[in-house]
């Protein structure tokens, strides 16, 4: 029996993730019970926030007891704020597994954007030429220096939130007036435009445990396909930054086709669920290899691409209310849809198990078809 706690913001979506794939942790023995939640889940009220710093004792002491209480193995950041608090946790606690093992500043090093491209920068891995601007006088400074376009973000802060690209002053000038005060330092970056793609891995004790690349063909629709390169590349960066635990590069090509490093998540990735639905359990890699475990990896099937349901419902022309259909309707709704009689028997039975929940979080992709 695993009993695995998840530690973040982030945790519930990676647990509804865990509950819909098709071989989830502790799959064998067939009486194997699952452990699977989020410190939130488990406190109505809310413990007050950890993402601006390191969580207070209140949090700690809370989840070093729930710890107690459930009888908990293997403790698992989710996010960057779940690993500071499983970092906390870990020194009341050290005889539990913990999935992840960098410490606090190397997790703000590599969070920060400016400071993540100087290591690279040491460690003679490309990047694209990234500088802070401090203020909107700096900003200003380094357009007329640099020239457009440009690539402008929070120097800390994930999912895309306030990142665009200037193409000329007035762009700057309007980023500049509408700019919160808390994304305040940026990191400008050299437009690149060239292909978009994310490289994600799991890391245990310095050895790359599972790793995947993939990229969005259109919103909502996205492709696994091995790219060496970038591959080899992340490799590097792993052993040269020390880095420990889930970790996903955001990476772009140049006009070369050369990729560069744009950005890194020491977190579970948004798409998690979609490696999920293609087969490969990463959640599952990190909580064994915590236990001193060996598992082999699978990556997801390559060279498919998936669809998340909301974009199925826009893409395919689902019904409004194809929903509320029999799991069977459903299944034969979207196979014509979609053409679905090529997939593989291991994919077809996943997609039956999620078609047939009605909740759309715990129905998080349908694998199409593979690419062609």
């Amino acid at each position: 029996m695993l009993r695995l706690l998840l530690v973040g913001n982030y945790g519930l979506n990676v647990a509804y993730c865990c509950r819909s794939w098709a071989h989830p942790i502790a799959a064998a023995p067939p009486s194997a019970r699952i452990f699977l939640g989020s410190w939130r889940v488990h406190h109505p009220c809310p413990l007050p926030s950890f993402d601006g710093g390191f969580p207070d004792a209140t949090s700690v002491d809370a989840v070093t007891a729930l710890c107690d209480r459930q009888r908990v193995e293997v403790v698992l950041g989710v996010d960057v704020g779940g690993t500071k608090l499983a970092n906390a946790v870990r020194r009341r606690r050290p005889a539990l597994a913990y999935t992840a093992a960098m410490d606090d500043e190397r997790l703000d090093a590599l969070s920060d954007k400016v400071r993540f491209a100087g290591a690279l920068r040491r460690d003679g891995l490309p990047e694209p030429d990234t500088e802070p601007a401090e203020d909107a006088d700096r900003l200003v400074a380094l357009c007329a220096r640099r020239g457009y376009p440009l690539v402008v973000k929070p120097a800390v802060g994930e999912g895309g939130f306030g990142a665009t690209i200037l193409r000329c002053d007035d762009d700057m000038r309007a980023y500049a007036a509408r700019a919160r005060s808390t994304w305040w330092p940026l990191a400008v970056q050299r437009f690149l435009p060239g292909a978009e793609f994310s490289v994600s891995a799991v890391v245990h004790a310095g050895e790359v445990m599972g790793m995947s690349v993939h990229h969005w063909l259109a919103p909502g629709v996205l492709r696994y396909a091995p790219h060496p390169q970038a591959e080899q590349m992340a490799r590097r960066a792993i052993e040269r930054l020390g880095i420990d635990g889930p970790v996903n590069f955001d990476m772009r090509a140049d006009d070369s086709g050369r990729p560069h490093f744009m950005e890194c998540n020491t977190r579970y990735w948004g798409t998690l669920n979609l490696a999920g639905a293609a087969g490969a359990n990463f959640v599952e890699l990190a909580a064994r290899a915590a236990l001193g475990e060996r598992i082999p990896f699978r990556p997801p099937l390559q060279d498919c691409v998936l669809m998340t349901l909301d974009a199925a419902v826009r893409r395919l022309r689902l019904p409004s209310d194809w929903l509320s259909l029999s799991p069977p309707a459903r299944q034969a709704l979207l196979q014509e849809a979609a053409d679905l009689g090529a997939l593989t028997s291991r994919a077809q039975a996943s997609l039956g198990r999620r078609l047939g929940r009605r909740n759309r979080r715990r129905q998080p992709a349908i694998l199409l078809r593979p690419a062609g």
